[in-house]
């Protein structure tokens, strides 16, 4: 594929991926603007909660077989197969044991029964992310980007329609019941984008289906190529997100403990993680699209050989997520009273935005980073990596809560996002001087 060609495909799921995100921008107004500060913040809460469920349910099967196939073409669908059997014993096994364990995590881990509607309604997304994982994977690691992308707008259209159609039919609602809808909202749309990757793929027709159940697994099966990728990354992301899981339970201990109510400590949180961060964290969309990228494109030079094509084009990749974070920073500075009104109707979180809006560009380089670790078999040292900068956010969370509440929560994030690229920034310097690639800062030429 040429310079042209390679612009034009990522000129394309950029543009794609922006609508998607466009889509899930408005999602997020109707949201916020319709469950009100209250809802939001029980969402806010449990969110954590959600984002471990679906590192566990997902287990990076998407990057797993993403990265088999590009380097696998012909073993597509056994590979598959083999990755549908391990995802259905942990996702049997992941619903039954948050269905246990529900009353006991809102009762005592959160301390607010008023999120067991929603602990409940997380149950239904596991299988789903489960199989949605499993189709993307597939369709990145056939090259098939603008499809994925697609599949995104779908799915927010129907996350937006279901929130419309529901809330609007059931306007007063208790706050803990929308919180639990807005969850729901997440599996509608997870339908919604697996409808859209089955039905409009070009090349699905019912003798592939027949093919699929054909296969003998047992014979030819994928289990331990499968598991030896996505168990060390799915480790090292399982540890981020029992961070992000311990995160509000340390936030609501520390803040209780300085005498904050828990509907306080809800609101402060629920204005970070429902008001701010989305979005200092909106255009991540360019990175991960940008990341996807990657997966094809280094498989196919990881099969040639050619270690030095794959440095170029990770810088560049890189280079560009870089370039992008730091010109939205500077436009959330001066923007962020304005955005945040024009958005979410009021100014919740603006004065968080602008205070630290510079500092999450390198959000913007973490995940093209990540990504090549997976491509490269570097997932061992990107667990290190994920288990050093998590120590060190939890440290640094008991030590500057205290003092600067939820500033305080802030500087702990931004400082283990900083220690973890920097570390994953060795390990890939190491890996191409290995291969004997010379970073161009270290060429005399």
């Amino acid at each position: 594929m040429n310079k042209k060609n390679q612009f034009i495909i990522m000129l394309q799921v950029i543009l794609i991926g922006g609508l998607a995100k466009m889509m899930s921008l408005l999602t997020k107004i109707i949201m916020t603007r319709e469950l009100g500060l209250e809802a939001m913040s029980l969402f806010s809460l449990v969110n954590p909660l959600i984002l471990l469920l679906l590192t566990l349910s997902s287990l990076s099967l998407q990057n797993a077989i993403g990265s088999l196939i590009s380097k696998n073409p012909e073993k597509k669908i056994h590979i598959l197969k083999s990755a549908l059997i391990i995802t259905i014993v942990i996702s049997v096994f992941l619903m039954i044991s948050l269905l246990i364990l529900s009353r006991f995590i809102s009762n005592y881990l959160f301390n607010n029964p008023n999120i067991y509607p929603s602990i409940i309604a997380s149950i239904f997304i596991i299988p789903l992310t489960s199989i949605s994982s499993i189709i993307k994977g597939y369709f990145l690691g056939i090259g098939e980007l603008k499809l994925s992308s697609f599949s995104q707008i779908f799915e927010e259209c129907g996350r937006l329609l279901f929130l419309i159609i529901i809330l609007t039919l059931l306007s007063n609602l208790d706050s803990s019941i929308k919180s639990s809808i807005a969850i729901f909202s997440l599996c509608v749309g997870e339908i919604f984008q697996i409808t859209y990757l089955l039905v409009f793929y070009k090349n699905t027709n019912l003798s592939k289906f027949k093919r699929f159940f054909q296969i003998k697994t047992i014979s030819e099966n994928y289990y331990s190529d499968i598991l030896k990728i996505s168990i060390p990354l799915t480790l090292s992301r399982l540890v981020g997100s029992l961070t992000y899981f311990l995160e509000p339970i340390i936030f609501t201990m520390i803040m209780g403990s300085l005498g904050f109510d828990n509907n306080t400590i809800a609101i402060h949180y629920g204005i970070l993680n429902s008001y701010a961060l989305p979005l200092l964290l909106l255009p991540g969309f360019i990175s991960l699209t940008l990341s996807n990228l990657l997966i094809p494109n280094l498989g196919k030079n990881i099969r040639l050989n050619n270690y030095n094509a794959c440095y170029k084009y990770l810088l560049k990749i890189t280079f560009i997520c870089f370039l992008i974070g730091l010109s939205i920073s500077i436009f959330f500075y001066f923007t962020s009273d304005y955005l945040t009104t024009l958005i979410y109707g009021q100014n919740y979180g603006s004065n968080i935005i602008k205070k630290y809006s510079f500092f999450f560009v390198i959000y913007y380089i973490e995940t093209p980073l990540i990504t090549a670790m997976t491509i490269f078999n570097l997932n061992k040292k990107a667990f290190s990596s994920t288990v050093i900068s998590s120590i060190c956010r939890i440290l640094l969370m008991f030590y500057f809560i205290p003092i600067y509440k939820i500033d305080g929560l802030c500087i702990s994030i931004i400082a283990s996002t900083y220690v973890d690229v920097f570390l994953n920034i060795i390990h890939l310097l190491i890996f191409f001087k290995r291969n004997n690639i010379v970073p161009f800062f270290f060429n005399k030429q």
